[in-house]
């Protein structure tokens, strides 16, 4: 986990724009604050937040419609990448998701984030198929992957420090920039 500080879970407030969207400021695709309060304003929406001494480090927005939840869009304080807080924060929210009646997760992934797609696979993600000129900003495929809560462990059981460490090493050290739906079709290639 993160060196140093102490974190913080919590649903995101609408107090908490302004620091998401400056967060999310080096995406290749980036939320403005008008989005990401539009997207917060939705019934369906539940979005999480990590805090590291008092100041959000990190967030995830997913969209939770029946017994799915889709990751919409993700974000690591730069400074922080590569330390477990995507990690720390997605096992939280995964958790939290199947609580709230979650059967699986879907997600859209840029083909090129390697660090993410590991991340994802760690997790008990599996790929499902590739999305040609899913991404814009820059003109990317994607690629769609699932988590099926009922045939992976639940996220945040067992391993505690020893995991933690395990994904403080391996973690996002890329862009730290998750999916967000474009509305593209798809190939059952992968990439």
């Amino acid at each position: 986990m993160a060196s140093g500080g102490t974190l913080r879970f919590a649903p995101a407030a609408p107090q908490h724009v302004p620091a998401l969207a400056a967060l999310h400021a080096d995406a290749p695709d980036p939320w403005a604050a008008t989005q990401l309060q539009a997207e917060l304003d939705k019934p369906e929406c539940r979005a999480f937040v990590v805090f590291q001494d008092g100041a959000p480090a990190g967030f995830a927005c997913f969209c939770l419609l029946g017994d799915t939840a889709e990751l919409e869009t993700m974000a690591v304080a730069r400074a922080l990448r590569g330390q477990g807080l995507g990690a720390a924060l997605l096992r939280r929210a995964l958790a939290d998701l199947r609580r709230q009646g979650a059967a699986r997760c879907l997600l859209e992934v840029r083909c090129s984030n390697v660090p993410a797609k590991a991340l994802y696979r760690r997790l008990g993600f599996e790929p499902l198929a590739l999305r040609r000129g899913l991404f814009s900003a820059p003109r990317e495929d994607g690629e769609t992957m699932q988590l099926v809560f009922d045939s992976a462990p639940a996220p945040e059981k067992g391993g505690g420090e020893q995991r933690e460490e395990k994904e403080k090493k391996a973690a996002l050290s890329g862009s730290g920039e998750c999916p967000r739906r474009h509305g593209a079709g798809g190939e059952s290639e992968r990439c």
